[in-house]
């Protein structure tokens, strides 16, 4: 893989770090109340996108579909560990303004830590990112094999009709 192309793959990785940071740091827009609605929807597909971009961006010149699963999977995944590395970063540096949603202030309250700091710090786990990060690394192999049959096309020449 080039390095152009894993610039890219990495620049399209961090969007959703980049979307966190605006969302819950900047301007602190209220989560959907444990609702299905439409920012719901908006948000899942757009990170479905995202993850598959970045696997379709991470296989490029590839050779083998192997190959190009692998570097879907691992984009996938690297995109979530930036994501990951985000939020424990902004939580540790900024809890007090990280914790202003109800659901975390009822957590900390019922936790039995004495301050938000030492909360952030102990109590909040691991949380979804596991989950995030399968869904990415399947999202990721989809892309990758997107871009894989896309330049089997395209070195093969397009196929004759019948």
């Amino acid at each position: 893989m080039t390095s152009r192309s894993s610039m890219l793959s990495l620049g399209v990785g961090a969007i959703p770090a980049v979307a966190f940071t605006l969302h819950d740091l900047v301007f602190q827009l209220p989560d959907n109340q444990h609702e299905a609605s439409l920012g719901f929807f908006l948000t899942a597909s757009g990170l479905l996108f995202v993850w598959g971009l970045v696997g379709y961006l991470a296989a490029r010149g590839r050779r083998t579909v192997v190959a190009a699963v692998r570097a879907g999977a691992f984009a996938g995944l690297g995109s979530v560990a930036i994501l990951w590395l985000t939020f424990l970063t902004l939580n540790n540096l900024f809890p007090v303004r990280m914790s202003y949603e109800p659901d975390r202030i009822r957590a900390f309250v019922a936790s039995g830590y004495p301050t938000m700091q030492a909360y952030v710090k102990h109590g909040l786990g691991v949380g979804p990112f596991p989950l995030l990060m399968c869904v990415a690394a399947l999202a990721g192999v989809a892309g990758g094999v997107l871009r894989e049959k896309v330049q089997e096309r395209t070195v093969s020449g397009p196929r004759p009709l019948q």
